[in-house]
């Protein structure tokens, strides 16, 4: 496979002396962010609702803002794996980007669970169900990465840290995707087989009960596989080529439509995500939004400039961090069950949020992005 690197752009420093210069989030693609932005509001507004806490709308659907990210993880990564030492042996490639994962990851998920282990073993319970000894086990869980398996052995157990079941489904993928890409980027059309592999993946998620499969990798997996996907075809040597007016309209008008299902989704659908339409239907449509989207940052100015709408961006920037620590502050000011809280119950649990997703995104994930930096090659599709 050649790879065409004219509109791959390699970050660096070029300041190294000017740590303000350095703290400025340089060489990010604004429109992935924006992506970022819209599937992380979904989530807490999600959260918000169904932890009975009055937001403005209704986002019953708003859960699929996970899906987002997997698609969008899909993408990026892949990407990374293409464009960065491609001419190293696989096992010092492989180790490198799980080093880099590693880094990049774990210092805002374990201060988000020593910030909460030690906030309940000082004495604060949301409710019952959340003893120290409970909340210090499921932090445990989600430090080796098995969230996931073990919240679909025992579903419907709360816990505070639910949410990085998502983290173990992205290091099932990081394990096993470095490997399988190598052999993938052997073919002649290699996002064909990446494409077959999503498809295989999906159907096999069938096997899974419907209650837990959407907390089980094989769906998951198919998701981030359809993001890949598109990484590869976006790396061969036709991608980059100009495009005629009529194309780049159509990449906006899909664009546009895979945001606009996206929202309906969120807004209209008021069922969860454990019953058997959502993996039939549902996923399949968001994930195909989300390439949509992707596709309409790539291809269209307009489409990637709405995306790129600085306050959206400023919140994909600090995504990661505010997804980690949404779920307590809506578990805290929120409810499983009774009647719909007050405006104050919403103001605090925000400005929850908001305080504690600044800290963390100060202090424990800023830093080690820009150390991250130096040692990888992100992709800058240029918008046609």
């Amino acid at each position: 496979m050649r790879i065409d690197m004219a509109d791959v752009r390699v970050r660096t420093r070029t300041r190294r002396a000017d740590p303000a210069a350095a703290a400025r989030p340089r060489d990010r693609v604004a429109y992935l962010d924006g992506i970022r932005g819209i599937a992380v509001l979904l989530v807490l507004m999600y959260h918000a609702w169904a932890f009975h806490l009055p937001v403005p709308l209704r986002f019953g659907g708003g859960y699929i803002g996970v899906d987002v990210f997997f698609v969008l993880s899909g993408y990026v990564i892949t990407s990374v794996l293409i464009h960065r030492d491609r001419d190293r042996p696989t096992l010092q490639r492989y180790t490198r980007f799980i080093g880099a994962r590693f880094h990049r990851l774990y210092p805002a998920l374990v201060a988000m669970l020593v910030a909460v282990v030690v906030v309940v073993w000082a004495g604060w319970r949301p409710d019952a169900d959340q003893s120290p000894g409970h909340v210090t086990a499921w932090a445990g869980i989600a430090v080796v990465q098995l969230t996931s398996f073990v919240l679909a052995a025992h579903t419907g157990t709360p816990n505070l840290v639910g949410p990085t079941w998502t983290l173990s489904i992205e290091w099932t993928f990081y394990a096993l995707w470095p490997f399988a890409l190598w052999l993938c980027l052997r073919a002649r059309r290699p996002w064909l087989p990446v494409g077959g592999l999503a498809v295989a993946v999906y159907a096999i998620s069938f096997l899974i009960p419907a209650h837990v499969w959407w907390v089980l990798p094989p769906g998951r997996i198919a998701q981030i596989l359809v993001g890949a996907t598109f990484a590869v075809w976006m790396a061969g040597p036709g991608a980059s080529a100009a495009m005629s007016l009529a194309a780049r309209r159509g990449a906006a008008v899909l664009g546009f439509a895979g945001l606009a299902f996206i929202l309906m989704w969120s807004l209209r659908v008021t069922y969860g995500p454990a019953y058997y339409t959502y993996r039939q239907t549902g996923a399949p449509l968001v994930t195909l939004s989300a390439v949509a989207m992707l596709r309409g940052g790539v291809r269209s100015t307009l489409v990637s400039r709405a995306l790129a709408w600085r306050p959206l961006a400023a919140v994909g920037r600090a995504s990661y961090s505010l997804y980690l620590i949404q779920y307590p502050w809506m578990y805290a000011f929120g409810g499983l069950s009774g009647a719909t809280r007050s405006w104050g119950n919403f103001a605090l649990a925000m400005t929850g949020v908001a305080v504690s997703t600044y800290v963390s995104y100060r202090f424990f994930e800023r830093p080690y992005l820009r150390r991250s930096s130096q040692s990888r090659a992100i992709p800058k599709p240029a918008a046609a």
